[in-house]
Protein backbone atom coordinates (compact mmCIF):
# COMPACT_ATOMS: atom_id res chain seq x y z
CA UNK A 1 0.00 0.00 0.00
CA UNK A 2 1.39 3.35 -1.04
CA UNK A 3 1.60 6.58 1.29
CA UNK A 4 -1.46 8.58 0.40
CA UNK A 5 -3.66 5.08 0.97
CA UNK A 6 -1.84 4.11 4.34
CA UNK A 7 -2.30 7.54 5.82
CA UNK A 8 -5.84 8.44 4.39
CA UNK A 9 -6.54 5.10 6.20
CA UNK A 10 -4.89 6.37 9.01
CA UNK A 11 -6.49 9.50 9.39
CA UNK A 12 -10.12 8.07 8.53
CA UNK A 13 -10.16 5.16 10.59
CA UNK A 14 -8.37 6.72 13.90
CA UNK A 15 -10.70 9.83 13.35
CA UNK A 16 -13.70 7.46 13.42
CA UNK A 17 -12.67 5.94 16.92
CA UNK A 18 -12.59 9.40 17.90
CA UNK A 19 -16.21 9.51 18.43
CA UNK A 20 -15.81 7.39 21.46
CA UNK A 21 -12.61 9.00 22.70
CA UNK A 22 -14.15 11.57 25.95
CA UNK A 23 -10.67 13.79 25.37
CA UNK A 24 -9.83 17.09 24.04
CA UNK A 25 -5.95 16.31 22.96
CA UNK A 26 -4.80 15.61 19.49
CA UNK A 27 -2.24 12.87 19.20
CA UNK A 28 0.09 12.04 16.50
CA UNK A 29 2.76 9.22 15.99
CA UNK A 30 5.09 9.04 13.08
CA UNK A 31 7.12 5.97 11.88
CA UNK A 32 10.31 6.10 10.10
CA UNK A 33 10.68 3.13 7.29
CA UNK A 34 13.60 1.79 8.48
CA UNK A 35 11.74 0.40 12.14
CA UNK A 36 7.72 0.23 10.77
CA UNK A 37 6.46 -2.82 9.38
CA UNK A 38 6.34 -2.41 5.80
CA UNK A 39 9.23 -0.45 5.08
CA UNK A 40 7.39 3.02 4.39
CA UNK A 41 7.54 6.01 6.40
CA UNK A 42 3.53 5.81 8.44
CA UNK A 43 1.58 8.61 9.92
CA UNK A 44 -1.48 7.91 12.30
CA UNK A 45 -3.40 11.15 13.92
CA UNK A 46 -6.37 11.34 15.82
CA UNK A 47 -8.49 14.54 16.67
CA UNK A 48 -10.02 13.88 20.15
CA UNK A 49 -12.03 17.13 20.23
CA UNK A 50 -15.18 17.62 22.28
CA UNK A 51 -18.74 16.36 22.34
CA UNK A 52 -19.49 13.93 19.63
CA UNK A 53 -18.82 15.47 16.19
CA UNK A 54 -18.90 14.79 12.52
CA UNK A 55 -15.81 13.68 10.81
CA UNK A 56 -16.11 13.62 6.59
CA UNK A 57 -14.19 12.52 3.94
CA UNK A 58 -13.85 14.51 0.86
CA UNK A 59 -12.20 14.30 -2.72
CA UNK A 60 -10.88 17.91 -4.09
CA UNK A 61 -10.47 17.95 -7.99
CA UNK A 62 -7.49 19.89 -9.00
CA UNK A 63 -8.74 22.99 -10.42
CA UNK A 64 -7.26 25.73 -12.61
CA UNK A 65 -8.04 29.32 -11.37
CA UNK A 66 -8.68 33.12 -12.26
CA UNK A 67 -5.54 35.10 -12.30
CA UNK A 68 -6.08 37.53 -9.12
CA UNK A 69 -8.25 35.38 -7.35
CA UNK A 70 -7.97 35.66 -3.29
CA UNK A 71 -8.56 32.83 -0.95
CA UNK A 72 -10.25 33.90 1.91
CA UNK A 73 -9.64 30.76 4.64
CA UNK A 74 -11.31 32.97 7.83
CA UNK A 75 -12.80 36.15 8.39
CA UNK A 76 -10.25 38.14 10.23
CA UNK A 77 -7.06 36.23 8.54
CA UNK A 78 -4.98 37.04 5.60
CA UNK A 79 -6.70 36.75 2.20
CA UNK A 80 -4.22 34.86 -0.11
CA UNK A 81 -3.48 34.74 -3.91
CA UNK A 82 -4.30 31.51 -5.62
CA UNK A 83 -2.11 30.12 -7.78
CA UNK A 84 -2.71 29.23 -11.27
CA UNK A 85 -3.02 25.45 -10.93
CA UNK A 86 -3.94 23.44 -7.40
CA UNK A 87 -3.50 19.31 -6.87
CA UNK A 88 -6.83 17.44 -5.99
CA UNK A 89 -6.33 16.04 -2.74
CA UNK A 90 -8.87 13.83 -0.23
CA UNK A 91 -9.84 16.24 2.71
CA UNK A 92 -10.66 14.86 6.11
CA UNK A 93 -12.93 17.67 7.76
CA UNK A 94 -14.03 17.78 11.35
CA UNK A 95 -17.51 19.44 12.00
CA UNK A 96 -18.17 21.32 15.12
CA UNK A 97 -21.24 23.32 16.00
CA UNK A 98 -18.56 26.39 16.29
CA UNK A 99 -16.45 25.23 13.83
CA UNK A 100 -12.92 24.36 14.50
CA UNK A 101 -9.67 26.24 12.67
CA UNK A 102 -7.46 23.53 13.07
CA UNK A 103 -8.35 19.78 12.93
CA UNK A 104 -8.63 19.01 9.79
CA UNK A 105 -6.37 16.43 7.75
CA UNK A 106 -5.31 16.18 4.26
CA UNK A 107 -3.69 13.77 1.85
CA UNK A 108 -3.22 15.42 -1.92
CA UNK A 109 -1.93 13.47 -5.33
CA UNK A 110 1.65 14.01 -4.63
CA UNK A 111 1.13 12.12 -1.58
CA UNK A 112 2.02 14.95 0.61
CA UNK A 113 0.08 14.30 4.00
CA UNK A 114 -0.22 16.98 6.80
CA UNK A 115 -2.01 16.84 9.79
CA UNK A 116 -1.10 19.27 13.26
CA UNK A 117 -1.53 19.99 16.91
CA UNK A 118 -2.36 21.93 19.49
CA UNK A 119 1.39 23.12 21.03
CA UNK A 120 -0.18 26.65 22.70
CA UNK A 121 1.39 26.55 25.97
CA UNK A 122 4.42 29.00 24.68
CA UNK A 123 5.30 32.59 25.58
CA UNK A 124 4.58 33.82 22.19
CA UNK A 125 1.58 36.21 23.04
CA UNK A 126 1.40 39.45 21.24
CA UNK A 127 3.68 39.34 18.76
CA UNK A 128 3.08 40.93 15.08
CA UNK A 129 1.19 39.63 12.30
CA UNK A 130 0.40 41.28 8.50
CA UNK A 131 -3.14 41.57 7.38
CA UNK A 132 -4.85 39.19 10.31
CA UNK A 133 -2.50 36.47 9.83
CA UNK A 134 -2.90 32.79 8.60
CA UNK A 135 -3.97 29.69 10.85
CA UNK A 136 -6.15 26.98 9.16
CA UNK A 137 -5.17 28.23 5.66
CA UNK A 138 -1.07 26.59 6.23
CA UNK A 139 -2.93 22.60 6.02
CA UNK A 140 -4.98 23.70 2.96
CA UNK A 141 -2.40 24.96 0.88
CA UNK A 142 0.06 22.61 1.74
CA UNK A 143 -2.83 20.34 0.14
CA UNK A 144 -3.08 22.35 -2.51
CA UNK A 145 0.34 23.36 -3.49
CA UNK A 146 2.95 20.80 -2.09
CA UNK A 147 4.63 18.27 -4.59
CA UNK A 148 6.81 16.70 -1.36
CA UNK A 149 7.12 17.41 2.69
CA UNK A 150 10.01 19.37 2.46
CA UNK A 151 8.01 21.36 -0.44
CA UNK A 152 5.39 21.67 2.12
CA UNK A 153 7.77 22.83 4.84
CA UNK A 154 8.88 25.75 2.73
CA UNK A 155 5.52 26.66 1.98
CA UNK A 156 4.39 27.12 5.28
CA UNK A 157 7.69 28.95 6.55
CA UNK A 158 6.90 31.53 3.58
CA UNK A 159 3.50 32.03 4.58
CA UNK A 160 4.56 32.41 8.11
CA UNK A 161 7.17 34.60 7.13
CA UNK A 162 5.09 36.97 4.91
CA UNK A 163 1.60 36.74 6.89
CA UNK A 164 2.76 35.96 10.89
CA UNK A 165 0.78 32.97 12.34
CA UNK A 166 -1.96 34.10 14.76
CA UNK A 167 -1.74 30.74 16.84
CA UNK A 168 0.20 30.49 20.01
CA UNK A 169 1.62 27.85 18.88
CA UNK A 170 1.42 24.37 17.02
CA UNK A 171 3.55 21.16 15.34
CA UNK A 172 2.45 20.02 12.12
CA UNK A 173 2.89 16.60 10.55
CA UNK A 174 4.11 16.82 7.42
CA UNK A 175 5.16 13.62 5.17
CA UNK A 176 5.50 11.96 1.66
CA UNK A 177 6.72 8.51 0.67
CA UNK A 178 10.27 9.66 0.86
CA UNK A 179 10.61 11.58 4.55
CA UNK A 180 8.59 13.55 7.31
CA UNK A 181 8.73 16.39 8.96
CA UNK A 182 7.92 18.13 12.21
CA UNK A 183 7.30 22.03 11.82
CA UNK A 184 6.50 24.18 14.91
CA UNK A 185 4.84 27.07 14.36
CA UNK A 186 5.22 30.01 17.06
CA UNK A 187 2.75 32.88 17.17
CA UNK A 188 4.39 35.28 14.95
CA UNK A 189 6.98 34.69 12.66
CA UNK A 190 9.06 32.13 13.98
CA UNK A 191 9.47 28.29 13.27
CA UNK A 192 11.44 25.24 13.71
CA UNK A 193 11.14 22.14 11.50
CA UNK A 194 13.25 18.36 12.04
CA UNK A 195 13.23 16.00 10.03
CA UNK A 196 12.44 12.39 11.35
CA UNK A 197 15.00 10.75 10.50
CA UNK A 198 13.94 6.75 8.78
CA UNK A 199 15.24 4.65 12.03
CA UNK A 200 13.14 6.70 14.44
CA UNK A 201 9.30 6.91 15.85
CA UNK A 202 8.08 10.29 17.29
CA UNK A 203 4.81 11.21 19.51
CA UNK A 204 3.35 13.78 19.56
CA UNK A 205 0.11 14.51 22.20
CA UNK A 206 -0.71 18.49 22.24
CA UNK A 207 3.10 19.77 23.77
CA UNK A 208 6.33 20.41 21.35
CA UNK A 209 8.32 17.41 21.54
CA UNK A 210 11.45 19.12 19.65
CA UNK A 211 13.52 19.59 22.76
CA UNK A 212 17.21 19.33 21.00
CA UNK A 213 18.45 20.18 17.46
CA UNK A 214 21.48 20.93 15.60
CA UNK A 215 20.92 24.59 13.75
CA UNK A 216 23.92 23.31 11.56
CA UNK A 217 22.76 20.45 10.25
CA UNK A 218 20.76 22.61 7.73
CA UNK A 219 19.56 18.31 6.20
CA UNK A 220 17.57 18.22 9.00
CA UNK A 221 16.59 21.19 10.51
CA UNK A 222 15.39 24.34 9.74
CA UNK A 223 14.73 27.11 11.99
CA UNK A 224 14.20 31.12 12.63
CA UNK A 225 17.18 32.61 12.14
CA UNK A 226 17.10 34.36 15.41
CA UNK A 227 14.98 31.46 17.44
CA UNK A 228 18.07 31.07 20.26
CA UNK A 229 18.04 34.96 20.60
CA UNK A 230 14.18 35.22 20.91
CA UNK A 231 14.30 32.83 23.45
CA UNK A 232 17.01 34.23 25.93
CA UNK A 233 15.59 37.72 25.18
CA UNK A 234 12.42 36.60 26.38
CA UNK A 235 13.96 34.03 29.46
Amino acid sequence: MNLRLTALSALVGISLAAFALPSNACFTVIVGKKVSSTGEILVGHNEDNEMRIITSQYWVDPAVHEDGELIEFEPAAAKIPQVKKTLGFWWSQTLAPTGYSFSDGFVNEKGVVVVSNNCNQTIEKGEKINEGGIGYGIRRLIAERAVSARDGVNLAIGLVKKYGYFQEGRTYTIADANEAWQLVLLCGSRYVARKVQDDEIAFLANAINITSIDLKDTANVIASPDLIENAIKKG
